[in-house]
């Protein structure tokens, strides 16, 4: 299995109908970027990644939890770049 190349990990949960990111970790190329309330309770949620895109051999594990009435939306900055690259001999799991 490939090393990870970036990485966040965020716990959010909900306080008087309010979503809130309660404890986050992250690596570079992936951070992220900034929180903000909407109306309802609910957070919105900017990813920032630093690099040109995703490359041969880029492997990023996004790991969120969700308390119970969290309400978030999770977007990035504009789109992603993936670039093309040739099989490197191995499959990625595909969800189920």
């Amino acid at each position: 299995m490939h090393e990870v190349t970036g990485c966040i990990d965020a716990y959010f949960r909900a306080a008087a109908g309010v979503t809130q990111l309660r404890n986050h970790a992250q690596s570079y190329p992936l951070k992220i970027a900034k929180t903000f309330p909407f109306d309802g309770g609910q957070l919105g949620v900017y990813i920032m990644d630093a690099s040109p895109g995703i490359m041969a051999g880029d492997r990023y594990e996004l790991t969120w939890r969700f308390g119970e009435d969290t309400d978030v939306h999770v977007t990035n900055q504009s789109y992603t770049k993936v670039h093309p690259s040739h099989k490197a001999g191995w499959d990625a799991p595909r969800p189920s």
